[in-house]
């Protein structure tokens, strides 16, 4: 049994949100380092010290959207689909919504820790460039399956 070019594409979805979700909840959002008496490094992760007032949220809220278009990729893979109606344009909608989110904790991030060295770590730009591509995917995808 060959592959369409939608499942295909559905697959690249399914594979890139399924990383985006790993990575975002097992990897480091952001870092930091502090000066002063106890000099060290901080992250912000799922389990760490330094989330600010978003990131932590911005990691539960863009793995869920993330989760949830590799769930709906997986829904256009198998023969007998679960979920009727064709979903890549909720993908795409899906991917759009995790882009920001992660985008406004990144950026709540930086804005509360500016008084120190701060970066992106993995999880912020695994989490991002899964919700961009995803977000192209799901466009091929709404192609393929029109023609």
């Amino acid at each position: 049994m060959a592959f369409e070019k939608r499942q295909w594409f559905a697959l690249l979805i399914l594979i890139l949100g399924g990383i985006g979700t790993g990575l975002l909840l097992g990897g480091d959002f952001a870092g930091l380092y502090h000066y002063g008496p106890y000099p060290g490094y901080g992250y912000a992760c799922l389990t760490c010290v330094y989330n600010s007032s978003l990131s932590l949220t911005a990691i539960i809220i863009g793995a869920t959207l993330l989760a949830l278009q590799a769930i709906f990729a997986l829904n256009e893979l198998i023969p007998n689909r679960f979920i009727k109606p064709n979903l890549a344009s909720l993908i795409m909608i899906l991917g759009i919504a995790a882009a920001g989110i992660i985008v406004a904790g990144g950026v709540s991030f930086a804005v509360e820790y500016e008084a120190y060295e701060w970066w992106f770590e993995g999880g912020f730009y695994v989490g991002l460039v899964a919700s961009i591509v995803n977000v192209v995917l799901s466009i091929l995808l709404i192609q393929a399956t029109r023609k």
